[in-house]
């Protein structure tokens, strides 16, 4: 196995109290030197892409098809902040923090998920409809690797669309989801896998960002 040479990053780490409290990106950024990654065959969707997956119905706790797609992927500073002000200003959940790692960027990725009509909802419908990702490389791995530097902790995405909270939303309904990441600035070599149920068997499913 190679030995590599690991550091701290101090502007990266002074993000700490911003990201691991507030939108829980938690962890130092450990930047370390670069290495030798196993190659693995990944397959991924394109934007716009439909993906079929599975999602619990509140009303049994069983596994029920539906089916997704990430339509669209906003990296643009001036609409991402507007978007994350109106968010924060709406109190829905955890403010989200500024980045101050010049490195680093927040992005914003759309999606939907379609449920089918005969999807379980029982009588206050379905709340339960966001679909949880995460940001890895393109080889399925948790370090994206950047000019021979690997970041760490850029994986977690934080949910802000407008999860419905019961009797309004109901099968066959769309839900249009939207949630926050961190990226390197102007990288888009990246993909977001879907954080499926613990009961759903099968391959992770990634959607290739940019």
């Amino acid at each position: 196995m190679n030995k590599r040479k690991t550091w701290i990053s101090k502007g990266w780490c002074a993000l700490i109290p911003v990201l691991s409290v507030v939108l829980s990106l938690g962890g130092c950024g450990f930047l370390v030197s670069e290495t030798e990654n196993s190659e693995s065959e990944i397959q991924w969707a394109e934007i716009g892409e439909e993906v079929e997956t599975q999602k619990i119905a509140e009303t049994d706790g069983n596994l029920y098809p539906v089916s997704y797609q990430i339509t669209q992927i906003h990296r643009d500073p001036e609409y991402v902040e507007e978007v994350i002000e109106e968010y924060n200003f709406s109190g829905t959940g955890s403010p989200i923090g500024e980045v101050e790692n010049e490195k680093l960027q927040y992005g914003i990725a759309d999606y939907l998920v379609t449920f089918p009509e005969d999807f379980p909802s029982g009588e206050y419908g379905v709340t339960n409809t966001p679909i949880e990702f995460k940001v890895v490389a393109l080889d399925g791995g948790d370090i994206i690797k950047v000019d021979g530097i690997n970041y760490k902790n850029l994986n977690d995405t934080v949910e802000i669309g407008d999860v419905p909270m019961g009797f309004d939303f109901f099968p066959p309904q769309t839900y249009e989801g939207q949630f926050v990441f961190l990226m390197v600035r102007d990288y888009g070599d990246y993909l977001f896998q879907e954080i499926p149920p613990e009961e759903r068997e099968g391959a992770p499913q990634y959607i290739r960002g940019k």
